[in-house]
């Protein structure tokens, strides 16, 4: 009788497959990409919950936040959620932020997205409201102050004019005065980098938390953020002719889809 012999590498297989907890064992994968879902191209308060999708496969998650591209550091890990609450951030300031989901094969970071938070809006104060767009759109800004009984205000605006343009027109209808501000009188000084409103009345007028002008302004070719600052030249004056001390830290920040 013919005696049957098992190959070698099969035996070794066979070996290899039944030994131990007696399953084979199964190389992982890495967690699939996660999305970001909110906030996404906004203006947030300096508290906020982040938010994001479950990626297919991920235990855990980390968060990662900075105000550049450049700088983002790791401000949580072994998330089990797909929320992180953060607090204390800069007010009128832009942040990006990204999550990587893990698990023990590996890890897939998200894409990078970017928010802005919100002007400090207390004593007196001028704001450049944040805003979306779309490229090549026309879309408008609108600024808000809150000032008591002041005889003028001249609002110094600077911007770059290869991703955006204020007043792309050129003329007066580029700009609206509105509520208190609605009859009053305005100088326009439009220049390539740059914006001066100067507006006035023949008495004296307040500004209660409110919006008081609007800007038309046309977005470039061009995605990404763009930012409207308020320059140090900007000036509040009163009955007297005295200058008004003001907040004049904020920037507006456009984002450009």
């Amino acid at each position: 009788m013919r005696k049957k012999y098992i190959p070698l590498i099969l035996l070794i297989v066979v070996i290899i497959l039944f030994s131990g907890c007696g399953e084979p064992v199964i190389e992982g994968t890495a967690p699939s990409k996660p999305t970001l879902d909110s906030p996404i191209d906004s203006e947030q308060a300096t508290a906020l919950r982040l938010d994001w999708s479950t990626a297919l496969g991920a235990t855990s998650y980390q968060v990662y936040l900075g105000k550049t591209l450049g700088s983002m550091t790791l401000i949580a890990q072994n998330i089990t959620n797909t929320f992180y609450d953060i607090t204390g951030l800069d007010s009128s300031s832009l942040y990006y932020w990204k999550v990587v989901a893990k698990n023990n094969a590996g890890m897939t970071p998200s894409d990078s997205k970017v928010f802005s938070t919100g002007a400090l809006r207390s004593g007196n104060y001028v704001e450049i409201r944040d805003i979306a767009t779309n490229t090549g759109s026309d879309f408008t800004i609108t600024l808000s102050g809150n000032v008591s009984d002041v005889r003028a205000i001249e609002i110094i605006l600077t911007f770059d004019s290869s991703l955006i343009q204020l007043a792309p027109n050129g003329t007066l209808n580029d700009f609206e005065l509105l509520n208190s501000l609605s009859d009053a009188l305005a100088i326009i000084e439009i220049n390539q980098n740059s914006v001066t409103i100067s507006i006035s009345k023949n008495s004296n007028f307040t500004l209660n938390n409110e919006t008081f002008l609007r800007i038309t302004c046309d977005a470039n070719a061009i995605t990404g953020v763009s930012q409207i600052t308020l320059a140090e030249g900007s000036r509040i004056i009163d009955a007297n002719f005295n200058t008004v001390t003001f907040n004049k830290n904020d920037k507006g920040f456009v984002f450009i889809r």
